[in-house]
C-alpha cells in the first residue's frame, strides 16, 4: 500500500479525487432464486410476520434485539405501521418463495450517503426461514445492492458482545471484526457492549464469488445438503487474495512487520485475515464451532475440500 504524504510530510489517507455522496437505497424489492426482499408493508406482512414469529415459543430471537417481543398481533402491527414510515432504519420483510410469505426482516441504517457508509441490522429470522438458503441469500440481496448497485464504500454489522450466534453469522458472511466499543449503549434496562464487523468495497468482489459459488445449485446434493460451506468459500477468497498480495510484495521487496497492517504490508509468513480474524475474535469462533461443528482457527491445518454439515443460520438479534 502506498503511503500518502501532505505538503508538510504528514501521512493522510489515499486520495479520492472522484468521490461523491451516495444515493439513499430505493423502496423497489431484490429478487433472488429462493427469496424477495422488499420494504415492508404492514398491510401485506405483518400477519405473516408475526405468525411466523409466534413460531419461536421461548422467544429466543427477541433477547438481544432492541424491540419485542409482542404479546398480541395489534401490538406488533402498531410498531411495524410505525417503522414502515421510516427511511432510516428502512425495514425490509423477507419473502421465502416457497412459501410466499414474510418470515423474517432487516433493515438497512445509518445511512450515511455522505461517506458512503450503511449498516444492516434490526435482523429477525423467524424460525422458518433460519438456517435455509433463503436465509443466506438476504444477505447477499442486500450487500450486493449496497456495493454494486448504490456504489458504498462501507457496510457494517453490529451486535451485542455477548451474543455469539450473532458474532459467528457476521464472520461466515464474510464481515470483518474491527473491535468491541465498552459500555456503548443501554438496551431494555441493561448495559451493552458492542462489537463492529465491516465489508468494504475491496472486499466485495471476492464475497461476491464466494456467495455466488455457495448459491450455486451444483453446491447442494439431492437432499440439500451443502457441499461448501460459505465460511469455507470465504476463507478460500481471503487465501487467494492474500497469496496474490505476498507475491506483489516479494516483488516489491517490501516487508512491514506491524501485524495489524493491510495485507500489502504483512510479513509473507503472516497467516490469511480469515485465519486471523478468528484468533482475534474468539467468541465468534466459537459460535462457529457451535454452528458449524468445525474450529476456524485451525481451518489451514488440514485440507479445505470435502463436504461440511449444513450451515445453521444464526443471524437474529443483529442490530
Amino acid at each position: 500500500m502506498t503511503e500518502h504524504l501532505n505538503e508538510l510530510g504528514q501521512p493522510i489517507g489515499f486520495p479520492l479525487p472522484h468521490w461523491t455522496a451516495r444515493p439513499r437505497p430505493p423502496r423497489n424489492a431484490m429478487e433472488g432464486c429462493f427469496c424477495v426482499v422488499e420494504p415492508v408493508d404492514p398491510a401485506r406482512h405483518a400477519a405473516d410476520l408475526y405468525a411466523a414469529n409466534s413460531l419461536d415459543r421461548q422467544g429466543r430471537n427477541w433477547t438481544y434485539l432492541p424491540y419485542g417481543p409482542f404479546g398480541r398481533p395489534e401490538d406488533y402491527r402498531v410498531w411495524l405501521d410505525r417503522v414502515s414510515a421510516s427511511d432510516d432504519p428502512l425495514v425490509h420483510a423477507i419473502i421465502e418463495r416457497g412459501c410466499n410469505r414474510a418470515v423474517g426482516v432487516a433493515s438497512y441504517m445509518r445511512i450515511d450517503p455522505a461517506a458512503g457508509v450503511i449498516e444492516v441490522g434490526g435482523i429477525n429470522y423467524a424460525p422458518p426461514l433460519q438456517r435455509t438458503i433463503a436465509a443466506t441469500e438476504a444477505m447477499y440481496l442486500m450487500m450486493r445492492r449496497v456495493f454494486d448497485e448504490l456504489g458504498y464504500r462501507r457496510y457494517e454489522w453490529k451486535c451485542d458482545a455477548l451474543n455469539a450466534p450473532s458474532r459467528a453469522a457476521a464472520q461466515r458472511l464474510g464481515f470483518r471484526y474491527e473491535g468491541m466499543f465498552r459500555q456503548a449503549t443501554v438496551y431494555k434496562a441493561r448495559n451493552r457492549d458492542t462489537c463492529w464487523y465491516s465489508v468494504i468495497d475491496s472486499d466485495w468482489p471476492g464475497l461476491k464469488s464466494g456467495f455466488e459459488r455457495w448459491l450455486d445449485p451444483a453446491n447442494f446434493d439431492a437432499a440439500g445438503r451443502q457441499r461448501q460451506s460459505l465460511s469455507r468459500l470465504n476463507e478460500s477468497a481471503d487465501r487467494e487474495s492474500f497469496l496474490t498480495a505476498r507475491a506483489t510484495l516479494a516483488r516489491s521487496k517490501t516487508c512491514v512487520g506491524d501485524p495489524n497492517a493491510p495485507a500489502t504490508h504483512r510479513k509473507q509468513n503472516d497467516p490469511p485475515w480469515s485465519r486471523r480474524r478468528f484468533r482475534d475474535d474468539p467468541r465468534a469462533a466459537e459460535g462457529l464451532r457451535q454452528e458449524e461443528g468445525r474450529d476456524p482457527c485451525q481451518e489451514y491445518r488440514r485440507p479445505m475440500t470435502g463436504a461440511t454439515a449444513p450451515t445453521r443460520e444464526a443471524l437474529q438479534g443483529t442490530s
